[in-house]
């Protein structure tokens, strides 16, 4: 039985990209906001960042639970682009390698082999 070397680096390629998808999935579920934050979004005022950081304003507990709701949101952005960028750049790695490999060997674009 012949290895493929081809399809071999594929099975590596997706296993990568779980593995990472699936850490930054796990990174952004470690920072739990108080569940209040998230059902009582809509009740909070919208405010710029620099009130959002002066917590020296009258209401302590909302001003603290609308800083911790834009940074629960922040992450969030943070970890889609993250997540979806190493995967698009893995893939990318992935298949322009294969190109190179492909080119040196004289193997035809979309096939394994020379046969």
């Amino acid at each position: 039985m012949k290895i493929n070397v081809f399809e071999g680096a594929r099975r590596i390629t997706r296993l990568v990209a779980i593995v990472w998808f699936v850490g930054w999935v796990y990174d952004l579920t470690l920072w739990n906001p108080p569940v209040e934050v998230l059902w009582t979004n809509n009740d909070l005022p919208k405010l710029s960042d620099s009130e959002l950081i002066d917590l020296s304003k009258g209401d302590n507990d909302l001003s603290i639970k609308i800083y911790q709701h834009h940074m629960h949101l922040e992450k969030i952005k943070d970890s889609a682009l993250w997540s979806s960028g190493g995967v698009i750049f893995i893939y990318a790695f992935s298949w322009s390698i294969g190109w190179i490999v492909r080119g040196f060997t004289g193997i035809p674009s979309g096939k394994d082999s020379n046969v």
